[in-house]
């Protein structure tokens, strides 16, 4: 009897001893699902911390020279030893190196080792309740073959953006690896381009298969495709012909038969006058958003689209200044007799060009595509016409006297690209396996 009950007792030690095993190791596992989880929900709130530095980024470059923002130098404080001194604008895209980002309280800094250089910074902000982020933009490889890449200036309207993502970790906190709690870091870069559809070469291009000339004059122009500004080709096709039915060379023959003796007032790239067939260069062209212009669809859409980011011209200045540019649209007519604007214009109707009237910037005449010109009106920057009506192509018409003149100006196409809304063309996070010593 008693060797039974010593049995029975060693059993139910042998149970008691499984069961709090058991139970430790439920609760071991509870704690470090636990702590996972923490570190997970962590993670997720500095990467929504990088997010919103994107889109606050995005502002800021959003009217910017994208070149004036990577030539910029700020000096941003440096916390640890190893860290002070000049960062090499080519040689990393973060902001801030991730050792300061992992171990550095922001809410209460310690004294700064020294300060840093940081080439392209677009600032860093306090962002709910210990939430940091830190931005900076980097230009893309963009120079052309055989050209020794540039980090300092833009080609072709696109740049990365890199923003780190931090969130503050709390006191008496453990990792999951047990060492003492650190900041969560999350790092995200997009790709930010400008729409360059209508980035033109030419100070006026014109989108048709055919064109109605016949109450044009012929001394009606003055066209210089040599360009007046820093930006841009220095020179370009006085007149560009851009044309969806592959009738290039018969428009560009029409309109110099019609000028006459008067084509050498167009001048340019090449001899006067200066009229080319460029469609299959823009076919071709590295411009991403190039061929939109050949779309009939995309230009109806466009016109559609942009009123939602036009100003009201019932307040001064009415179309823009080169202090202050902004977009106009007109669903209508329009005869514009003096003064001056800035940025972008587009009329649907027809647009009359009288008197001393001076433009910086774009004017698209999308939809009905009629324009004339009277007196001296006065556009640098470029014009685009086009005749467009239920996703087709129409023929365009063109009227005048007097001595308008158009005059080619990057400078001032850039301004009016840069009151486009940016484009994301690409989102990543960057991770320890995309940069191992990033």
């Amino acid at each position: 009897m008693s060797n039974q009950r010593g049995a029975a007792m060693v059993i139910a030690l042998i149970v008691a001893v499984m069961l709090s095993l058991l139970c430790l190791s439920l609760s071991l596992s509870s704690l470090r699902e636990f702590s996972v989880g923490t570190e997970f929900e962590n993670h997720e709130k500095a990467l929504l911390v990088a997010d919103a530095g994107l889109t606050r980024a995005k502002q800021i470059l959003a009217g910017a020279d994208f070149s004036t923002l990577l030539k910029a130098t700020t000096d941003i404080p440096a916390y640890l030893e190893d860290t002070s001194g000049v960062l090499p604008y080519w040689a990393k895209r973060n902001p801030i190196y991730l050792s300061e980002a992992r171990n550095i309280d922001f809410a209460s800094p310690p004294t700064a080792a020294g300060t840093r250089t940081v080439y392209g910074y677009l600032g860093s902000e306090t962002i709910g309740d210990g939430g940091q982020y830190f931005a900076k933009v980097t230009d893309n490889e963009d120079e052309p073959e055989g050209v020794a890449d540039d980090p300092f200036t833009d080609n072709d309207g696109m740049v990365y953006v890199r923003v780190i993502g931090i969130h503050r970790g709390l006191p008496g906190e453990t990792t999951t690896y047990g060492s003492a709690r650190k900041n969560s870091v999350a790092v995200i870069e997009a790709e930010i381009r400008q729409d360059m559809t209508f980035k033109l070469n030419s100070p006026l291009s014109i989108v048709a298969n055919d064109v109605e000339l016949s109450k044009l004059s012929s001394n009606a122009w003055w066209i210089d495709g040599n360009n007046q500004c820093d930006t841009g080709p220095p020179q370009v096709a006085g007149i560009s012909i851009l044309s969806p039915g592959g009738k290039g060379e018969e428009v560009r023959d029409t309109i110099i038969n019609h000028l006459g003796k008067r084509g050498d007032q167009v001048v340019g790239l090449g001899p006067a006058p200066s009229i080319y067939d460029d469609t299959q260069t823009v076919l071709e062209s590295n411009n991403p958003d190039a061929a939109n212009v050949l779309d009939a669809g995309f230009l109806q859409t466009f016109v559609t689209r942009i009123k939602s980011l036009a100003g009201d011209v019932n307040e001064d200045p009415k179309y823009g200044s080169l202090e202050k540019p902004k977009i106009v649209v007109i669903d209508g007519n329009i005869r514009l007799n003096s003064g001056s604007g800035a940025g972008i214009l587009v009329v649907k109707g027809n647009l009359e060009l009288r008197g001393n009237f001076t433009y910086h910037g774009l004017i698209l005449v999308i939809g009905e595509g009629s324009f004339s010109t009277i007196g001296t009106p006065n556009v640098y920057g470029g014009v685009l016409v086009a005749s467009v009506s239920g996703g087709q192509f129409n023929v365009p018409s063109f009227e005048g006297n007097g001595n308008a003149r158009f005059d080619f100006c990057g400078d001032s196409i850039s301004l009016a690209l840069s009151l486009l809304p940016l484009r994301t063309s690409s989102w990543r996070e960057i991770t320890p396996e995309l940069e191992p010593r990033s």
